[in-house]
């Protein structure tokens, strides 16, 4: 069989077969080596992989956060910090497939802003010198 030689016959084609949660490979390249790599399979993206990764990384950044205002961590959670937001920027930013799991991504998303305004909120009280760390001091046994 001959090969198509009509342009936009072939740039149609390559259209649909991007469509969907497919990624192109200019993306696919500028991901490598980040955090978001971890919840992409084939070109695919894993919806539920990165809903779990933000689960636990909301969840831990809250423990971090506590952590750091009860004293016992030295520095907020910044590295952590910036991981949770390059995921939750993917997520808002990428065409969701199904309406399940639109719904999902805003639900996470809307915690994890409620989560964000929390512990902007401490870090303000803590710099305004509002709040004090304080680190509980063990009495030595012996």
């Amino acid at each position: 069989m001959a090969q198509d030689n009509d342009p936009w016959r072939r740039f149609r084609s390559r259209q649909l077969e991007k469509k969907g949660t497919s990624l192109s490979t200019a993306k696919t390249r500028a991901i490598q080596g980040t955090v978001v790599e971890t919840v992409i399979q084939d070109g695919n993206i894993d919806f539920e992989a990165l809903f779990k990764k933000l689960e636990i990384l909301m969840s831990q950044l809250s423990n971090l956060y506590n952590q750091y205002v009860a004293g016992v961590e030295k520095q907020p959670p910044i590295e952590r910090r910036k991981q949770f937001d390059t995921l939750l920027n993917f997520l808002v930013n990428t065409p969701k497939p199904t309406m399940n799991v639109r719904f999902k991504a805003q639900t996470l998303a809307t915690q994890a802003q409620t989560q964000a305004e929390r512990w902007e909120k401490l870090l303000r009280k803590l710099e305004a010198g509002d709040m004090k760390r304080r680190m509980q001091k063990r009495a030595k046994a012996g």
